[in-house]
């Protein structure tokens, strides 16, 4: 099983930052869980999965889609890729989202 460190910052600020997850990584496709919450990426699309909701972040398309799950429901928002940098097993994306134009999230993955 692979491991990877895992960081996430709005504005230069971290929110999440976990070292040695769990992952598995098949065919180029990346999954973890943190704090019963699960992960993936894979071909420039970040999921994120909990009970109530899926985010999914399609950074080539550089669209959000929110659904809420007892409902069925979706919204998509547009975001803007600053930079993405995807290195062997390094992933580095910085991008914003429509609703909040002036906030910066970045969010690496550093698969070993």
């Amino acid at each position: 099983m692979k491991k990877l460190n895992f960081k996430f910052l709005k504005n230069d600020k971290t929110i999440i930052e976990e070292d040695k997850i769990n992952c598995i990584l098949n065919n180029n496709k990346v999954y973890f869980n943190l704090d019963g919450i699960k992960y993936s990426y894979t071909n420039n699309i970040f999921t994120k999965e909990t009970k109530e909701e899926i985010i999914s972040f399609n950074f080539k398309e550089e669209e959000c889609k929110i659904t809420l799950k007892e409902n069925n429901l979706s919204i998509i928002l547009s975001i803007k890729v600053i930079e993405c940098n995807i290195k062997e097993e390094n992933i580095h994306i910085k991008y914003s989202i429509e609703t909040e134009e002036e906030t910066t999230n970045e969010i690496i993955l550093e698969i070993y």
